[in-house]
């Protein structure tokens, strides 16, 4: 595993520029869930996270049929809000984009990108943490989405919880940071209940407007410190 780049970290002001569809997607070189490591099931496959009903683990070429099905049903929902899936964009090279994504953040250690199955090989949701900082502080910013047949099942905070723990765990077991960010419109409500569930707090002084789509949209932040004791 490569040694991360070590940076300064960045706090982000209310006045800082519109950060970019590019900016969100990755392409700028940058609870009381239980969840454990196991064993690799492929080779070289990263480890996967576990929890009750869940393995939160890195997306697949074979993944292509299943992941592009639940992200067109959750399409409209996202459009202005994530932008996994740009305007015009087919769901399929959305697949590809996140595919790459998602070992390029692994290789780079600048991001951690998950999508969450059932026991029965169901895709219920993705999270992800990225914009990985590390110096004085370890820092990133964390997203999430629950596919439309799932929820008000409880994954969503099974699946950010889950990646909360293993982002606060130590190197190289876990990602080992100190703090996340969770950047959340006024209007995602659903959002925002999930995140105070789970303990993230309100950073009014780190609120910034993000560009989707070419249109700039105002975000809370929302964060949450690692604890200074076991969890």
């Amino acid at each position: 595993m490569p040694t991360p780049p070590t940076t300064q970290p960045v706090i982000k002001p209310a006045t800082q520029r519109a950060r970019s569809h590019d900016d969100l997607l990755g392409h700028r070189p940058a609870s009381t869930i239980e969840a454990k490591p196991i064993e690799f099931i492929e080779a070289n496959e990263p480890p996967v996270v576990t929890t009750g009903r869940l393995a939160i683990r890195a997306l697949r070429e074979a993944d292509g049929a299943a992941y592009t099905r639940v992200l067109g049903g959750v399409r409209e929902a996202l459009h202005g809000v994530l932008p996994i899936i740009a305007p015009g964009e087919s769901v399929e090279r959305a697949f590809e984009t996140q595919l790459r994504l998602t070992r390029d953040g692994d290789r780079r250690c600048v991001a951690w990108r998950r999508v969450a199955e059932t026991s029965e090989g169901r895709l219920v949701g993705g999270v992800a943490v990225r914009d990985i900082q590390r110096g004085l502080g370890n820092t990133g910013d964390v997203l999430w989405w629950v596919a439309a047949d799932a929820r008000r099942q409880g994954f969503g905070v099974e699946i950010v919880g889950a990646a909360i723990r293993h982002a606060f765990a130590d190197l190289p077991e876990g990602l080992g940071l100190d703090t996340l960010t969770a950047m959340i419109q006024p209007s995602n409500l659903a959002s925002k209940r999930l995140a105070r569930a789970i303990g993230f707090q309100r950073d009014e002084a780190a609120d910034i407007a993000i560009e989707i789509h070419g249109a700039s949209r105002p975000h809370e932040a929302w964060r949450l410190d690692a604890p200074r004791v076991g969890f």
